[in-house]
C-alpha cells in the first residue's frame, strides 16, 4: 500500500562527503527519471568511516527528507 520502491545509491570522499553523497543519491540514474517527490516512507543508510560526525550525517538526512516534498515523510535511518 505504500506504492514502488525505488532505490538511489551513491559516494564520495572528503570534505563534505555526506552532503555530496545525498545529492548524488538523489539524482542517481538508476531512478530512471523518477525522483523522491512525494515519498511516503525513506530507509537511509549511511556507510562511513568513525570520523563522520552527527550533524553531517544529520544535514544529509535532512536534505534526503527535504527532496521528498513531503511534511508527513516517515525516514528510518540505518
Amino acid at each position: 500500500g505504500m506504492g514502488y520502491a525505488i532505490m538511489g545509491t551513491a559516494s564520495a570522499r572528503g570534505e563534505g562527503a555526506a552532503m555530496e553523497a545525498a545529492k548524488k543519491a538523489i539524482l542517481c540514474p538508476m531512478l530512471e527519471g523518477d525522483n523522491i517527490k512525494g515519498a511516503r516512507g525513506i530507509l537511509i543508510n549511511i556507510s562511513a568511516s568513525s570520523q563522520i560526525s552527527l550533524h553531517d550525517v544529520h544535514e544529509a538526512c535532512s536534505l534526503i527528507r527535504e527532496a521528498a516534498q513531503n511534511d508527513e515523510v516517515q525516514v528510518n535511518f540505518g
